[in-house]
């Protein structure tokens, strides 16, 4: 009875690190147990996003929204061919942001000279993004935009 006893312990503890559930904090000598590990999302913004953030207020990162929903005055050039709004585009490292922006002005997307940030979002990247097309990673909910951080 104590050998099924120690093998469950064991096989409960190995399921914990596997799934990434230990989480040293160094200096401590200690090991938390964490629920979750946050995987924080970043998107770039245009000098709005300075200037709502200094009055103290978020802007909105807007998420997936279906075809039906999508309102009338909502740009067309942002639509995906189904008529949806597949949401805002976000990034998993302000390296893969910075080299969006690069990207997206190289092909006339962004209009050159103008002044591009990259901006935290509220959320987790687990729970907020999707892959909408091969590499292409969007919101599937609105968000706000927590702070400048490049």
């Amino acid at each position: 009875m104590l050998n099924i006893s120690v093998k469950l312990l064991l096989g409960f503890f190995l399921v914990l690190l596997n799934a990434g559930c230990m989480k040293y904090e160094s200096g401590s000598g200690s090991t938390n147990i964490a629920q979750h590990e946050r995987k924080t999302m970043y998107t770039y913004g245009d000098i709005s996003y300075d200037k709502q953030l200094e009055q103290g207020s978020s802007p909105i990162k807007i998420g997936a929204i279906s075809a039906d929903k999508v309102p009338q005055e909502f740009p067309a050039k942002f639509l995906e061919p189904d008529g949806s709004y597949g949401g805002g585009r976000v990034y998993s490292s302000i390296a893969d942001a910075e080299q969006a922006i690069s990207d997206a002005t190289n092909q006339g997307i962004l209009p050159q000279g103008e002044q591009w940030g990259i901006y935290e979002l509220v959320g987790d990247w687990n729970t907020y993004a999707y892959e909408l097309n091969p590499y292409d990673y969007r919101l599937n909910r609105s968000t706000a935009v927590l702070k400048r951080v490049k």
